[in-house]
C-alpha cells in the first residue's frame, strides 16, 4: 500500500483508494473492494474521486449519482502518463471506462496524480495535476469531466530538487474569523515529503498570498561547502572506463530516462548513457582531504558494490555508497576525519546491467559538517521522512466543515525494503486541519483527529515532574501503542530527550529544545534499522511556540511514531521497528534539571477489537 487515492465521502462513509477501505469514524475501517484495475497493459495510477451529483456527466442520474474517478493512466509501454475517467453507478463496487480516455494527453511520461473538486463560484468542476519534472501545478476546468480546457500552471516556487507529486487544493476558514477563508494549495517533492501554499483561486489561477510568500523567501538559507570537483567544466583529467559514461557530464535527464531531479547546476555524472546495459567506471585525479567530511548528491540504482561512488585510499576502497533506487539525487556524507590530510581518489562504477542499472553523482564537496537537503526552502507540512503522497477527503459529511486528511508513511528511499513480513507500507493517523492568522502570515495546522481519544485506555497523570540526569522518568506501558501529552516551559536551559521503545536493540528519541525553539527525531541506528543506509537519521523542525509553553503530543502505534508540536503547528513522523517486548518510555536531560508541568499518557486500544 503506497498513496491514499481516491478518496471520497458518500452514504454515510468516507471511502479511500476508491472503496478498497470505507470509515464511518475514521477509526474503525471496513475492507471494501478495488475493481478500478489495469486494462490492456494501462496502469491505474494515483487519482480522485467525486459524486456527480448534479449529473454532469451524464454517467448517471440526479437521482442516482455516478461516482467518477479521474486518475493517470500509465501505458507500461511507452511510460506515457495520462488523465482518465472510469464510472460506478454501484457505490464504487465496480467500474466502468469512459470510452474516450484518455481525457487529457500531453505525450509526457512526467503528468500524473489529478485531484478534482466541484468549483462553486465558477460552477464546474476544476483540476490539479502535477507536471512532475517541471515542478508545477496545472490547472484545468470542465463542465462535464470528460472535456478539459487549460486554465494555467503554478510553479516552480519553493521546493523544487524533487518532482512534483499528489497535488491538492481546497478552501479553510481562518482561526477565529469564519468568515474569511484562504485556498490551501499542497503539492509533494519526491522523495522529501509535503509542501503547502496559501493564497486565493478563482477557478482560474491559484495566486501565493503575498504574506505567506514574503515569509517564504526570508526562510530560505546555504550551507557554505568547498567543491571539489566542477562537473560545469568536464572531467577531461578523470580516467574513463567502458561505455556507461559520456565523456562529458551529462546535462540531466539521458533517453528514456525518468526524470532526473536534484543535482546542482547544468551537469552531473550519469551512466544512463546509452541504458541500463551499457556499463563502466570513472576515476579522478588524486585530491587532499582538507576537512572532517566528504559529501556528495547520489541517486541511481541501489546495487552495492556494484552500483556506486567509492572513496579510494592508495587504490582500496575506504568508503562506499550505492543509489537508493531514486533518480532523485540525495546527499549523503562520509566522516573521514581519521584520514584528514592524505590523498584520496573517487571512483564511481557502474557494472550492473540489471533495472536500475545505473548511478548518479553531483557536487562532490568537503566540508566541516555534513551537508544536508535545505528543507527550510518551502512550508513544510511535516518534517519527518514518512508522511508522503498526502490527500484529503474532497468533502466530508454534507453539514461538516471539517477538513481531513492522511497520508503514506513511507518513503521510496527505503519502501521496499523495510523488514515487514506480508505486507508493506500503511496510513498515517487521519488528521484535521486548520489555519491560524499569525501576525499575517498563515500557518497550517494538523492535529489527530478528536475520534481518537475513543481509544484511550489506561491513564497516567502527573504534574510538575522533576527530571534530573541521574533521575530520569521512567514508564513501562504494555505495548507500543500509546498517546503521550507533556507541556514544558520554554524558560528551561536544558533539553528533554523522549526514548520510546528503549530495550538493548532498538528506541527512537524524541529531543524537544524550548530555548532554541527546536524539536527533532533521532532514528538510531541498530540492528532492527541497517536494512537500508538512509533509514537511520535526524530530522529536525522548527518548535514556533507562541507564549511561554511548549506542548507535544506524541503517538505511538506499534511501528511508527507521530510528533505534533504546539497544537499541530509542528509535525515529524517516522516509521522504527521496535522489538515487540521493548516498550519502555525514558524521559531524561544531559545535564541538570528540567521540571515538566504536565505529563499524560493513554494506553490506546487497537482499532480492530470487538
Amino acid at each position: 500500500m503506497n498513496d491514499p487515492t481516491g478518496m471520497f465521502f458518500y452514504a454515510g462513509r468516507y471511502h479511500l483508494n476508491y472503496h478498497t477501505g470505507l470509515t464511518k469514524d475514521f477509526i474503525h475501517w471496513e475492507h471494501g473492494t478495488h475493481n478500478l484495475r489495469e486494462i490492456d497493459s494501462m496502469r491505474v495510477m494515483s487519482g480522485s474521486a467525486v459524486i456527480d451529483r448534479k449529473n454532469t456527466s451524464a454517467f448517471g442520474s440526479e437521482k442516482k449519482p455516478a461516482i467518477v474517478a479521474v486518475f493517470s493512466h500509465l501505458n507500461q509501454q511507452t511510460r506515457e502518463q495520462t488523465q482518465s475517467v472510469a464510472f460506478s453507478l454501484d457505490t464504487a463496487k465496480t467500474w466502468s471506462m469512459h470510452k474516450s480516455n484518455p481525457v487529457i494527453d500531453l505525450n509526457s511520461k512526467e503528468f500524473r496524480d489529478p485531484h478534482v473538486f466541484w468549483h462553486n463560484s465558477t460552477n464546474r468542476w476544476i483540476m490539479a495535476v502535477a507536471l512532475a519534472d517541471k515542478c508545477q501545478v496545472r490547472f484545468y476546468s470542465s463542465l462535464n469531466l470528460k472535456e478539459w480546457a487549460f486554465e494555467s500552471d503554478f510553479g516552480p516556487m519553493g521546493a523544487d530538487f524533487g518532482v512534483w507529486e499528489c497535488p491538492d487544493i481546497f478552501q479553510l476558514p481562518v482561526e477565529g474569523n469564519q468568515n474569511q477563508q484562504k485556498w490551501i494549495l499542497e503539492v509533494d517533492v519526491q522523495p522529501y515529503g509535503g509542501q503547502y501554499f496559501v493564497g486565493d483561486f478563482d477557478g482560474h489561477q491559484f495566486k501565493i498570498d503575498s504574506g505567506f510568500k514574503k515569509s517564504l523567501l526570508a526562510q530560505s538559507s546555504q550551507q557554505d561547502y568547498q567543491p571539489v570537483f566542477s562537473f560545469e567544466e568536464g572531467i577531461s583529467d578523470w580516467k574513463k572506463e567502458g561505455d556507461a559514461f559520456n565523456n562529458n557530464p551529462a546535462k540531466g535527464t539521458l533517453p528514456n530516462q525518468n526524470a532526473v531531479m536534484g543535482f546542482k547546476g547544468n551537469r552531473l555524472i550519469n551512466s544512463f548513457q546509452g541504458g541500463d546495459q551499457t556499463t563502466g567506471r570513472l576515476l579522478t585525479p588524486p585530491f587532499e582531504i582538507t576537512e572532517d567530511y566528504l559529501c556528495f548528491l547520489i541517486g541511481g540504482g541501489n546495487h552495492p558494490s556494484k552500483a556506486s561512488i567509492n572513496l579510494l585510499i592508495d587504490g582500496k576502497i575506504k568508503k562506499t555508497q550505492p543509489g537508493v533506487n531514486s533518480e532523485t539525487l540525495q546527499w549523503k556524507s562520509w566522516n573521514v576525519k581519521e584520514i584528514k590530510g592524505q590523498k584520496a581518489q573517487i571512483e564511481i562504477l557502474d557494472k550492473v546491467k540489471a533495472g536500475w542499472g545505473h548511478i548518479l553523482v553531483d557536487e562532490i564537496v568537503l566540508s566541516e559538517k555534513p551537508v544536508r537537503t535545505n528543507m527550510n526552502v518551502a512550508r513544510w507540512i511535516d518534517y519527518g521522512p514518512d508522511f508522503y503522497a498526502v490527500r484529503s477527503w474532497p468533502s466530508t459529511d454534507e453539514t461538516s466543515p471539517r477538513k481531513i486528511w492522511l497520508a503514506w508513511m513511507s518513503n521510496w528511499l527505503y519502501a521496499h525494503d523495510v523488514p515487514t513480513d506480508k505486507w508493506k507500507g500503511f496510513q498515517s493517523i487521519p488528521r484535521e486541519l486548520t489555519l491560524h492568522n499569525k501576525d499575517g502570515d498563515y500557518i497550517l495546522k494538523q492535529n489527530p483527529i478528536l475520534e481518537l481519544k475513543e481509544l484511550r485506555d489506561q491513564h497516567t497523570s502527573k504534574k510538575k515532574i522533576v527530571i534530573n540526569k541521574t533521575d530520569p522518568l521512567v514508564l513501562k506501558p504494555k505495548r507500543n501503542t500509546y498517546e503521550l501529552s507533556l507541556e514544558l516551559d520554554n524558560s528551561t536551559d536544558n533539553n528533554l530527550f523522549i526514548s520510546i521503545a528503549e530495550g538493548d536493540t532498538t528506541n527512537l528519541i524524541v529531543e524537544v529544545s524550548p530555548k532554541d525553539q527546536l524539536i527533532s527525531v533521532h532514528r538510531i541506528n541498530n540492528e532492527n534499522h541497517n536494512f537500508n543506509s538512509y533509514f537511520p537519521g535526524v530530522y529536525e523542525a522548527p518548535l514556533n511556540s507562541e507564549g511561554e509553553k511548549t506542548t507535544i503530543q506524541i503517538l505511538v502505534d506499534q511501528s511508527s511514531v507521530e510528533v505534533f508540536a504546539n497544537e499541530g503547528v509542528t509535525c515529524i513522523s517516522t516509521q522504527f521497528f521496535p522489538d515487540e517486548n521493548e516498550t519502555r518510555l525514558r524521559l531524561f536531560t544531559r545535564k541538570g534539571k528540567m521540571i515538566l508541568d504536565s505529563l499524560d499518557l493513554w494506553q490506546l486500544q487497537s482499532v480492530w477489537s470487538n
